[in-house]
């Protein structure tokens, strides 16, 4: 069978739902295998004290795990989350929620291609690329909004491009939701149903009344969100790096392969030929490209009309009329090995990732062994692990919007971090109420120290004032002794 006409049967989209079931899993089996059962990275965990939080609070939740004391709003996938929660423990259903919603979102995909009239030869191509893809993994792999997101507005848009007025109300339905994630998600929805409209020509009405109760909704949430939070401040200690941060093949955890890259180039100067009648589209290519200077996690975002591009750039390579077949072949079968490798690369990766099974026993120690009493100083990236495995407050962790004077916290432990004056950093502890300090491999190979004996390193050698309370091969904790 020719490879485009295999491409058009229904049995290739039934291996690529199979192909997403697979590389969904394989990361927590791999970790299971492995001897970890905990969750992948460290932003689950912060989801999952939101979601338990949220059970008894509500959506709205005074955060008091951190130095600076913050009021949270819980977005709707940590609500979810604690309602489950409740029938469902909170580590398998991290597990198994994003997967579902991973699976779910395909086949709305497969069905809102369909309702497009697309050939089935462009949707096979459109659902390989999407699943070929590090960001298909970790937006249905690892416990985040993004999966809720993107389902929520996958069935939205379904519903969308009905003929049917009820179905107007139910994609109204599954899009509201979304305008609670965020300013930039609500724009997204009109950004994408407008350029629809306007490339169809049609459904003008249903736009007006979709823009509106999403403008509503939007202004509504603002409002609340403003009255309720402490407005956050310009964050001056973190760097952006646009390549490593939305590249995978270039170190990002979040990221676009390469190969899918070079397809949607492809893809884009086909469709650049027809610009005229493609400048919408290719108008929300670029606003999507320039959102990534914004916030790099837009690149999930992105992604998905990435995959637009790819599949057509994909489908021109098939459908061209090659000198030497073979080589037609050989191209198709190495653009698809080379997104594969992308993919399992990356499905390696996160399944090795932290907290590894010595973290999750420090943790554990400092849960069983330590006082509840006062802060525990170490880089905020360890921060959300101390807040709901070892239940301790920490001086700060990775969320750093809506909290108070978060560049003079920030300052204040580097400041720690880095002195090599006893006095002046007793008395900064004393201030902050540090009981507890974590150190571990990465902070001393670089995250924060570039070798022994530096700053806190070397003032930890005091045994008077600092003892070691815990040891492992990567791992020390360390006990500020009052005075």
């Amino acid at each position: 069978m020719e490879i485009e006409s295999y491409l058009k049967d229904w049995r290739a989209v039934a291996i690529i739902m199979v192909l997403a079931i697979i590389f969904l899993t394989l990361p927590h089996l791999n970790r299971i295998s492995s001897g970890n059962t905990s969750l992948i990275g460290d932003k689950p965990y912060f989801n999952m004290r939101i979601a338990e939080l949220s059970q008894e609070e509500g959506p709205v939740i005074q955060d008091d795990m951190v130095y600076s004391e913050r009021t949270y709003i819980a977005n709707p996938y940590q609500v979810m989350l604690g309602f489950l929660g409740k029938y469902i423990p909170f580590e398998l259903l991290s597990k198994i929620l994003p997967l579902f919603f991973g699976l779910i979102s395909l086949l709305m995909f497969s069905l809102i291609i369909d309702r497009l009239n697309t050939e089935p030869l462009f949707k096979t191509l459109l659902l390989l690329v999407i699943v070929l893809s590090p960001i298909f993994v970790f937006t249905f792999t690892l416990s985040n909004k993004f999966s809720m997101i993107i389902t929520l507005f996958a069935i939205g848009s379904y519903f969308f491009l009905g003929k049917r007025k009820y179905e107007l109300i139910l994609s109204l339905l599954f899009f509201l939701p979304i305008t609670l994630f965020g300013t930039f998600e609500s724009i997204a929805i009109i950004a994408v149903a407008l350029v629809y409209v306007l490339i169809k020509k049609e459904k003008k009405e249903w736009f007006i009344i979709l823009l509106s109760f999403i403008g509503l909704s939007t202004l509504l949430f603002n409002i609340f969100s403003h009255n309720v939070l402490i407005q956050s401040e310009n964050i001056l200690f973190v760097t952006k790096n646009i390549l490593k941060g939305t590249i995978s093949d270039f170190g990002s955890k979040v990221g676009v392969g390469v190969f899918k890259i070079m397809l949607a180039i492809i893809g884009l100067m086909i469709i650049w030929t027809k610009k005229k009648e493609n400048s919408w589209l290719l108008l929300l290519l670029g606003l999507s490209v320039i959102s990534l200077f914004f916030n790099n996690l837009n690149i999930i975002y992105t992604s998905f009309i990435l995959s637009y591009f790819a599949a057509v750039g994909f489908k021109s390579l098939i459908k061209r009329e090659w000198k030497v077949e073979t080589l037609k072949y050989l191209t198709i079968i190495t653009l698809i090995l080379g997104m594969l490798f992308s993919t399992v690369s990356y499905m390696s990766l996160i399944s090795s990732s932290d907290p590894s099974s010595e973290q999750i026993e420090g943790l554990m120690w400092l849960k069983e062994n330590s006082m509840n009493e006062g802060f525990v100083l170490s880089h905020y990236s360890n921060g959300f692990w101390i807040e709901t495995i070892a239940e301790r407050r920490v001086i700060m962790d990775s969320y750093f919007e809506h909290t108070k004077g978060i560049n003079e916290i920030y300052d204040n432990t580097k400041r720690m971090f880095h002195s090599r004056n006893l006095d002046n950093s007793l008395k900064l502890m004393k201030d902050l109420d540090i009981r507890y300090i974590w150190i571990d491999k990465e902070m001393r190979d670089g995250l924060i120290w570039e070798r022994e004996g530096e700053g806190l390193l070397f003032l930890l050698n005091n045994k008077e004032k600092f003892r070691k309370a815990y040891s492992s091969k990567n791992i020390d904790i360390y006990e500020v002794i009052p005075e």
